[in-house]
């Protein structure tokens, strides 16, 4: 045996045991955060996080993936409804101006068109509505003197009111407007069933088109086609995993790019009773957590294959921040040691960093330290 006594182990106690290489780390990462329909009774929602890398990021692709006028139908906690397109927006549904005044649920009769007599929202959570864009408000659009007489070449009298929805062709398919007390305005397919819905109307009174239309008035966020609702969460197959998807991630001029999926299954299987987040096995990304529009600096973390993000220390002394003094993204003295010195950090927005949870902080001095201590 030997005569030598054991002291204190060193180190920063539950630290990742390998990290991803400097490539990998500066490399940018598909990330998801999904929801399904909790077990039991509960209206309550199970999620789950991914930072894909590789060929695993194909998973957020393929048929599953939203196109077109594909939509997901959802409500929070609170029963709030939402409307989420394809490029990741968020539209509250209801509430708005112009609803029919015809002693209606205006905001059931507006579900109601958009998605049918039977269907039911899935509930998601807060953190994953947080991780989407924002929209306008959808509601049945305003038209001021509904109803009034206004005279418009080529519709007949007791049609041409304020409210009434008409429909061209063009050489790129069928245009829409409608009659307000000004003129004639275009709106999109999308504006237009709405319209239909409140004023009554069956079908858009054919015209040619007009000659001197007015401005546009429907938010130029709005979907533009009929939506076409793909969460279902009923019948053999249904798709109720429903995941916003970040592809990279913020610049000083331009914000990430999402994109929305709906599938049977998690992009990537989670055992169940382990973690809720997943990071591809070896890989991982160095980051800074960024609030709002500002990506000048954040907190750096080091996301990795053990589904936790490290904060990593940016504070420079010694020769290692002699050697990161030279690099002109400085990450300081931990991220040089740890092997990234000249690994620029992408900017992930706040709402989506944290929803990995967090491991102990990465710094010299408590790796240097006796663990407990």
């Amino acid at each position: 045996r030997s005569g030598l006594k054991r002291g204190a182990t060193i180190g920063i106690p539950y630290a990742p045991d390998r990290l991803p290489d400097a490539a990998d780390a500066a490399q940018a990462k598909i990330w998801a955060v999904c929801d399904r329909p909790g077990g039991g009774t509960g209206r309550g929602a199970r999620q789950a996080v991914f930072v894909l890398g590789g060929d695993e990021d194909e998973a957020l692709s393929g048929p599953s993936a939203l196109t077109g006028d594909q939509v997901l139908y959802v409500q929070d906690e609170n029963r709030n409804s939402y409307l989420v397109d394809r490029r990741g927006t968020k539209f509250p549904l209801g509430g708005a101006g112009g609803a029919p005044t015809r002693g209606q649920d205006t905001t059931g009769l507006l579900l109601r068109t958009l998605f049918g007599e039977t269907a039911r929202p899935q509930t998601v959570t807060g953190t994953w509505l947080a991780s989407l864009n924002s929209g306008t408000r959808i509601g049945f659009p305003p038209i001021d003197g509904r109803g009034g007489r206004v005279p418009v070449d080529g519709v007949p009298a007791a049609k041409a009111t304020a409210g009434t929805v008409l429909q061209a062709t063009s050489a790129v398919g069928a245009q829409y407007y409608v009659i307000t007390r000004k003129g004639v305005a275009p709106v999109t397919r999308f504006a237009a069933l709405l319209l239909l819905q409140a004023n009554a109307q069956t079908d858009p009174v054919r015209i040619s088109i007009p000659a001197d239309p007015l401005p546009a008035f429907i938010p130029a966020d709005w979907p533009q086609g009929d939506p076409s609702r793909v969460n279902t969460t009923t019948g053999d197959s249904p798709r109720d995993v429903s995941c916003s998807v970040l592809h990279g991630g913020m610049t000083a001029t331009s914000s990430p790019r999402l994109t929305v999926w709906a599938g049977k299954d998690y992009p990537e299987q989670i055992l169940d009773g382990t973690a809720s987040a997943y990071v591809t096995p070896g890989s991982g990304l160095l980051y800074q957590e960024v609030a709002g529009d500002d990506v000048s600096g954040g907190t750096l973390y080091l996301a990795t294959d053990t589904g936790l993000r490290y904060a990593v220390s940016r504070n420079n002394d010694s020769a290692a921040a002699e050697k990161a003094s030279t690099v002109r993204h400085a990450t300081g003295q931990a991220a040089v040691r740890l092997g990234y010195a000249d690994v620029k950090p992408l900017s992930i927005p706040s709402a989506w960093s944290e929803l990995l949870p967090k491991g102990p902080a990465l710094d010299t001095t408590s790796a240097a330290r006796p663990q407990g201590s």
